[in-house]
C-alpha cells in the first residue's frame, strides 16, 4: 500500500486500491491458484484498480453521465 500510496500521493484511494486487490484475489486465487510472487500480484492488481477509479473519476468531472462512467470503468477488465 506504500508504494501505491506513492505513487498516487493519496492515501485514501491507495487504501482503496488495496481494499479491491484483496478482494480480487479472495476470488481469483481459490480459483486460479496462488500466483507464484502474490505480492506483486497485489500490487499490479491494486494499481490497475486506481488507475480504473483515476479514469473514471476524470470522465465524471469532465460531466460525463455518471452512470456511464460507471458503465465504462465496470467494464475494464484488471486481475
Amino acid at each position: 500500500m506504500a508504494t501505491l500510496a506513492r505513487w498516487l500521493g493519496d492515501l485514501q484511494a491507495a487504501e482503496d486500491a488495496t481494499a479491491e486487490a484483496f478482494a480480487a484475489a479472495a476470488v481469483a486465487w481459490p480459483k486460479d491458484g496462488v500466483p507464484p510472487k502474490p505480492g506483486a500480484w497485489l500490487t499490479l492488481t491494486a494499481r490497475r484498480k486506481a488507475i480504473d477509479q483515476l479514469r473514471k473519476d476524470q470522465l465524471v468531472s469532465s460531466g460525463l453521465n455518471p452512470e456511464l462512467a460507471a458503465a465504462t470503468a465496470d467494464g475494464a477488465t484488471t486481475e
